[in-house]
């Protein structure tokens, strides 16, 4: 058997999630506390979220903590997929980022904490798109990326002195996807290949952060630092096809009918959440008002491609050949800053986030975030319950990049993306 001589493979469609200048990750995934000070969290965190965020925080703040946060977020992509320069807009789907933690303090100088955290992903959906009017009337094909990166954590924190703590979190990994990607050839062919049930476990992510806290406490530092989780995804794979008039003698295969492909079976997709160093600061100015900042860098450029594997699909006797996917990614930097003011019963925050583009012009995608800088707005309160036992916190982000940039296709245009977040945090000390 042969490969089908019309260039059909498959250049699945991973998105980033939703770090939103690339890669699989928001730069503010939950906590509304933190997110609403532009996700600033490293230096001066403490209590239970500080076992995500930085366990060096574990050891301070309550005793005994628990809490809980939901973030969902809401993305819509566009960019070009049938024509140049056209702007197809996706579906808004609902991506649930959340989190929840507990905290026990051991002693003064130790304290323990677990918990479990929607920490990545993203939802892209382009389904059933009309390609009619480029000559093609029987397949109606999806263009879809659904990532959910779920991880379990437990980790310590430790009291080295009165300025000093650091900490530690193991970290397992659960990857599930979905995926659904066009190969269009003008006048030739259109094939929708789909990736289903893919899923996966890594038991070796760990965090390791460090904090700093000058005598009188009103200001800090904090290092931060994240190793590589490997992402190896086992599932199906199937598609679709409909060729050309043009080419429909050439190759037996009748036009005008959408043919499922023969073979398919087991395929296996590897990528990778990259290495983060995070360097933060805060500063009290006075009793009530405050302002953290982090520069945070995340080696996506190690990300060099989606490594894909498994058995070949056919076109009768024409193998649609798999490949591997080219991302060419670029280091993502994000510059963070927030800050709070404190009321008798009310905190008041707001943040900014700005990152770096990270997804190659050239090797832009739909369902990739654009090729350009990202930049988020947030703001929330703080609503302190209970005679502070509890703490209910609230948030509101919005997120905007774009840019031009050639698919995988060949096709020119502008890229999009846009989400919106409502972050809702609720917190309790025993």
């Amino acid at each position: 058997m042969k490969r089908i001589s019309l260039g059909l493979t498959l250049a699945t469609s991973l998105m980033c999630t939703t770090a939103f200048g690339a890669g699989f990750e928001k730069a503010s995934p939950w906590s509304a506390k933190w997110a609403a000070q532009g996700g600033a969290a490293t230096a001066k965190i403490e209590g239970s979220d500080a076992l995500f965020f930085n366990p060096a925080g574990l050891v301070k703040g309550e005793d005994k903590q628990v809490s809980l946060s939901f973030s969902p977020t809401f993305s819509t992509f566009s960019g070009p997929i049938r024509e140049e320069n056209e702007e197809y807009e996706s579906d808004s789907v609902m991506i649930p980022f959340s989190g929840l933690t507990a905290k026990y303090q051991i002693n003064p100088d130790l304290a323990v904490g677990i918990g479990a955290a929607v920490s990545g992903g993203a939802t892209v959906e382009f389904k059933d798109i009309d390609f009619s009017e480029q000559g093609f009337t029987a397949l109606k094909p999806d263009q879809i990326s659904k990532i959910q990166i779920v991880e379990f954590d437990m980790g310590a924190g430790y009291r080295l002195n009165k300025n000093w703590t650091v900490g530690a979190t193991w970290r397992a990994t659960y990857a599930r996807a979905k995926m659904g990607s066009i190969v269009y050839k003008p006048g030739a062919s259109l094939v929708n290949v789909k990736l289903d049930d893919l899923e996966g476990w890594n038991l070796l992510g760990a965090r390791f952060g460090t904090q700093y806290q000058s005598d009188d406490k009103n200001w800090g530092m904090s290092l931060f630092y994240r190793t590589k989780v490997k992402n190896e995804l086992d599932g199906t794979n199937s598609g679709n096809a409909e060729v050309s008039a043009a080419v429909s003698g050439a190759t037996g295969i009748p036009a005008g009918t959408s043919h499922k492909l023969s073979g398919g079976g087991d395929v296996t997709l590897k990528s990778a959440l990259p290495q983060q160093v995070i360097v933060g600061g805060y500063k009290n100015f006075t009793d009530r008002f405050s302002m953290v900042t982090e520069l945070v860098w995340t080696n996506y450029k190690n990300n060099e491609k989606i490594e894909i594997s498994g058995e070949s699909l056919y076109l009768f006797t024409q193998e649609v050949a798999m490949q591997d996917v080219e991302l060419k990614w670029q280091d993502m930097w994000d510059f963070k800053i927030g800050g709070e003011y404190k009321f008798d019963s009310l905190a008041v925050r707001a943040g900014t986030i700005m990152t770096s583009r990270v997804t190659d012009r050239y090797n832009a995608r739909a369902t990739f975030t654009a090729p350009g800088f990202a930049r988020t707005y947030i703001a929330g309160v703080g609503i302190p319950l209970m005679n502070n036992k509890a703490a209910l916190d609230l948030g509101a982000e919005y997120t905007l990049l774009k840019g031009a940039g050639v698919n995988d296709n060949g096709l020119v245009g502008e890229f999009k993306t846009t989400a919106w977040t409502g972050h809702m945090s609720f917190s309790y000390a025993f």
